[in-house]
């Protein structure tokens, strides 16, 4: 074997450009694009590991950490195969976990950014296994299942629950929770294989937006009493159902000043009452704009702007372009983020 290794001059060595050159055809390339359609005959894994895929190209376009935590929600039903997902940050000083966005018991995505509890036994546990490597998640049989309503917390069933760490490059970042609630099924190791690929590649996205030279952050807010953690719950619930109240009329219906409810509101969300009243009216006015821009004006004033010119300005802030140049690109890269 090193004869003919020898023999055939196998060295390292550095080959002349032309070498090099003439080593590839001079015919192009038969580049291949594949669908999730052409992708029926190769059986449902190869689909829904393509699916995975959609998914992680599309959280690349995401703008904010926001938008980003809120659709990698989405994605993980939609297309890696969960049922019901929620994604926790973790500020290891204070040992605690807070909500981003979670999914509701009717299956939709909802606002979770009011909760926070002390990080438990149970997720310390799971974190030491994964960072030991290979016990990539932990599974809990026989729990309560819980949801987010205008009400509160609520228990929707028994089942499995299951945890996944995700992992920073210097820290551990937060966890994603997964549950089949809904359906009483139980979790397949395929998909939950293909939810921590997911996180795998969302860890470094929310590293880039929580670091301080992208001059946002996404790490979670300080300890908080239980009377302002509820206190700008029922805040959000009530911009959520009228995006048009101003913080006056927010602190008369919820019994305090607008100086505390402010204050507050930011403590727990990172932002102001009137970003957050923005950004609703924002993904709203997404929800009902026409990919082609036929409707800008109708679905500004629908989604609650006092006028096109106040939506125009808002939405320049946010994304730094035109409502015109955000729908053109999303609808060239096919993201809705």
């Amino acid at each position: 074997m090193a004869e003919g290794g020898k023999a055939l001059g196998l060295r390292s060595r550095t080959l002349p450009l032309r070498v090099l050159s003439d080593a590839w055809p001079p015919t192009l390339p038969t580049c291949e694009r594949v669908s999730l359609d052409s992708c029926g005959n190769s059986g449902q894994p190869s689909q829904a590991w393509l699916a995975t895929l959609v998914a992680i190209d599309e959280i690349a376009h995401c703008r904010d950490e926001n938008t980003l935590l809120r659709r990698s929600v989405e994605l993980l039903r939609s297309n890696v195969g969960l049922e019901r997902a929620a994604l926790f940050l973790l500020d290891e000083a204070e040992q605690r976990l807070f909500g981003t966005w979670g999914t509701s018991a009717n299956g939709e995505t909802t606002d979770e950014r009011h909760i926070a509890f002390d990080l438990g036994t149970s997720h310390r546990q799971a974190f030491a296994e994964a960072r030991l490597g290979g016990a990539y998640w932990s599974r809990f049989r026989d729990v309560p299942l819980f949801a987010q309503t205008d009400a509160g917390t609520i228990v929707v069933g028994t089942g499995e629950n299951v945890i996944i760490p995700i992992p920073g490059a210097t820290r551990q970042l937060g966890l994603l929770a997964c549950d089949w609630a809904l359906s009483a099924a139980a979790a397949t190791t395929d998909a939950l294989l293909r939810a921590t690929v997911f996180t795998r590649v969302l860890a470094p996205h929310l590293e880039k937006f929580g670091s301080p030279a992208s001059g946002t952050n996404c790490l979670p807010p300080p300890r908080l009493t239980r009377e302002q953690t509820q206190l700008t719950a029922r805040t959000a619930q009530h911009l959520y159902a009228d995006p048009n109240l101003g913080r006056g009329e927010l602190a008369k219906r919820l019994g305090t000043t607008p100086g505390k409810l402010g204050r507050c509101f930011k403590a727990v969300f990172g932002e102001s009452i009137r970003d957050y009243r923005n950004r609703l009216r924002l993904e709203r006015y997404l929800a009902l704009v026409d990919p082609q821009g036929g409707n800008l004006l109708q679905a500004a004033l629908d989604a609650g702007f006092g006028s096109y010119a106040q939506f125009h300005r808002v939405f320049r802030q946010r994304f730094t372009c035109s409502p015109i140049e955000y729908l053109r690109e999303r609808t060239e890269d096919g993201a809705p983020c």
